[in-house]
């Protein structure tokens, strides 16, 4: 029967290798069997959280929000940079768009540290003003049209 093992490894050792279901094929249908199997694993590593942080829930919408935020920022990241890279071969000015992906890389930087240093309000802050210093240019100029 196949089974649906959660591994965990760090460096070259493995921390934890267990198994968390056992599916039977012949109970599911062929098109719900990934989703079961995927649904389980989920739910064991929610529970698995849950065990390692006792004091904090699992907050899947406020997780969701995250991730969308993090898609959405990279996509603008990946923007500027083939603008900065169109501006070098049109020969436009180059300042700004220097400038703009010098910014976003700074702000993906406080982003990490506004998650990894648990909120501290002078990298909140600081992510905070570079979001709106990142929009400011784009602002600036559709105001002088």
């Amino acid at each position: 029967m196949p089974l649906v093992r959660i591994t965990v490894v760090e460096g070259d050792q493995v921390k934890k290798d267990q198994v968390i279901a056992t599916i039977d094929p012949r109970e599911l249908a062929a098109d719900s069997a990934y989703y079961s199997s995927a649904e389980q694993g989920a739910t064991a590593q929610v529970h698995e959280a849950q065990q390692d942080f006792p004091s904090r829930p699992v907050e899947a919408p406020k997780a969701w929000k995250e991730m969308i935020h993090r898609y959405l920022a990279s996509t603008l990241g990946l923007l500027i940079l083939a603008l900065a890279l169109l501006s070098f071969r049109d020969g436009m000015p180059r300042a700004l768009p220097r400038a703009l992906v010098l910014l976003v890389v700074f702000q993906g930087l406080l982003g990490m540290w506004t998650v990894t240093w648990l909120l501290k309000p002078l990298v909140v802050t600081g992510h905070l003003l570079g979001g709106m210093t990142t929009l400011a240019p784009d602002v600036a100029t559709h105001a002088q049209k």
